[in-house]
């Protein structure tokens, strides 16, 4: 398993923060290594929602299947992705700072899926560089929505 995690500080209130960044379905917006996000079913109370995403690693596309698992509003959101290569549990948590700034943590663990657990140690870094640029992307996205974080 790879486990990847950031924060990054966002110049606005938990309110508006999470109206954004809890939907999972503008994560296009934001992830550079995401290409695409369908919606396949969408519930009220968030969890049980389904999303297809297609994703870029390694220059190569897949589509994920995620799963909202838990969603605690203006908290935090996790959800379960999988297809026949990764398992992976992502979890978005948002807590206020003061009445005017939010961090956001973006939490992944990754697994590849069946003999292909053997190759972990091989891709670890180039999954933290995809890290790198969803937390560059992240950041450019609520810079251009919220403005610069002025401490």
């Amino acid at each position: 398993m790879v486990h990847l995690e950031f924060t990054i500080p966002v110049n606005a209130n938990l309110e508006r923060v999470w109206a954004y960044f809890s939907r999972f379905e503008v994560i296009t917006e934001w992830d550079p290594n995401t290409r695409g996000c369908k919606v396949i079913k969408k519930t009220p109370q968030e969890v049980g929602s389904e999303y297809d995403i297609i994703t870029v690693f390694n220059d190569s596309t897949s589509v994920v299947r995620y799963v909202a698992t838990h969603y605690k509003p203006m908290q935090m959101i996790s959800l379960h992705g999988q297809n026949d290569d990764i398992t992976a549990i992502d979890e978005i948590i948002f807590t206020p700072v003061n009445d005017r700034i939010t961090n956001v943590t973006y939490i992944a663990n990754i697994t590849l899926n069946g003999f292909k657990c053997c190759f972990t140690p091989f891709i670890r870094g180039a999954l933290r560089e995809l890290s790198d640029t969803e937390k560059k992307g992240m950041l450019r996205r609520s810079e251009e929505l919220f403005g610069k974080v002025m401490m």
